[in-house]
This record gives structure tokens, sequence and C-alpha cells, in this order.
């Protein structure tokens, strides 16, 4: 069967909302569902995300890329 973009970007946002239930600790999950949430326009959200990933990893190597995203409406 074929899936939608829309049904995997949902599917996505379901699964690292889901490993920050398990671990609110999971900054790789808040930069994977900040991008996921950014894809499906939910720019807002995204942000919030991102920003918790850029908190629990200061000095991640892809930081200006993620301060773009945050910065950009």
């Amino acid at each position: 069967f074929e899936t939608s973009q829309s049904d995997y970007s949902f599917t996505r946002v379901q699964a690292y909302q889901s490993a920050l239930e398990n671990d609110s600790g999971h900054a790789t999950a808040y930069r994977e569902l900040g991008l996921a949430l950014r894809q499906n326009g939910q720019h807002n959200e995204a942000k919030l995300r991102l920003n918790r990933y850029l908190e629990l990893r200061p000095d991640a190597v892809d930081r200006g890329i993620i301060q773009y995203y945050i910065d950009t409406p």
C-alpha cells in the first residue's frame, strides 16, 4: 500500500512524542520532533522543541542551522 507524506510525518511526530514520554531528556528526540513539526507547518511547536534540543545540547554541531530554523518564521 501507499503512504502519503502527511501520514509519514504524522507517524514521525507520534514516534518522537512517545520517545519523549519515556525519556524527557532525549535531546535527539526533541531535535527530530522539532524538524518533523516544522515540516508539517507547525512552526511555533517546532521552535519550542528545537529550543529544548539546544538547551540540552548547547554545543550541538548543528546549532547554527537549528538556530536559523528557530529564528525564521
